[in-house]
């Protein structure tokens, strides 16, 4: 990755005409004696956050020692760490399923018990799935009762 300040990572017109570091010294980002400088800078910035989404973007799949600068008003090491942490986050897909095997879909109180049996957390559509079944059964016991 190329050495740029961060208002260079966007062509002109965009949210980067908004940023506060396009008025300073690109140097600043790319030292360790101005961090801090960089940091109080973006800290003020209206559009921290499009620049350090940007940036992880840009960033997507480099390590820690491949990270440069102060972007969004974090350094590279704080960069790696929260891609680590949203990669850690994302939901995970739900396994596929074997062959030759009949699978219920996502969203139905036969998938609920699906993801149980496989000692799964069931997803949120299973849960309310479910949630529906339960009160309908119950709805239909007092039906009879009645």
């Amino acid at each position: 990755m190329t050495r740029r300040a961060p208002n260079n990572l966007t062509p002109a017109g965009t949210w980067a005409n908004a940023a506060l570091c396009r008025y300073d010294d690109p140097e600043i980002w790319f030292t360790d004696a101005t961090e801090h400088d960089a940091r109080l800078v973006c800290g003020w910035c209206p559009v921290r956050q499009h620049c350090l989404d940007e940036a992880m973007a840009a960033e997507n799949g480099l390590g820690t020692s491949s990270r440069y600068g102060v972007y969004g008003g974090l350094t590279g090491k704080e960069r790696a760490k929260l891609a680590a942490r949203r990669r850690k986050l994302a939901p995970v897909p739900p396994p596929a399923p074997a062959t030759g095997q009949a699978t219920e879909p996502c969203g139905t109180p036969a998938a609920y018990r699906r993801h149980f049996r496989r000692k799964e957390t069931p997803c949120e559509a299973c849960r309310t799935a479910d949630r529906v079944a339960r009160y309908d059964r119950m709805d239909r016991a007092k039906t009879r009762a009645s």
